[in-house]
């Protein structure tokens, strides 16, 4: 994936360089606040000073129909050209 190179990914935690974010103050917080309003993302870290995002997340609560259908509008909404699949790819691995 072109915009996000993993940093660290655990269970429940997957930290991010986004191309996008870095010196990007407006970008981070629309992450924080797009991100962050979607049930099972507990808590959204967007640095624009590092380019780095923390994403906090439950994936049980993620993994309802609904909840993956938000994660994929926000995602498309700040990242049009890429393939949302491939962030649930991500959280998915991190179980």
């Amino acid at each position: 994936m072109e915009e996000f190179k993993v940093i660290q990914a655990r269970p429940g935690e997957l930290h991010l360089a986004v191309a996008r974010v870095k010196d990007n103050e407006d970008m981070a917080q629309a992450l924080e606040d797009r991100f962050g309003a979607v049930r099972g993302i507990n808590q959204v870290r967007a640095d624009a000073g590092l380019g780095t995002v923390q994403v906090f997340y439950n994936k049980d609560e993620l993994t309802s129909l609904f909840n993956l259908w938000s994660l994929k509008d926000a995602f498309a909404a700040l990242f049009p050209g890429v393939n949302p699949l491939e962030l649930l790819t991500l959280l998915d691995d991190n179980t």
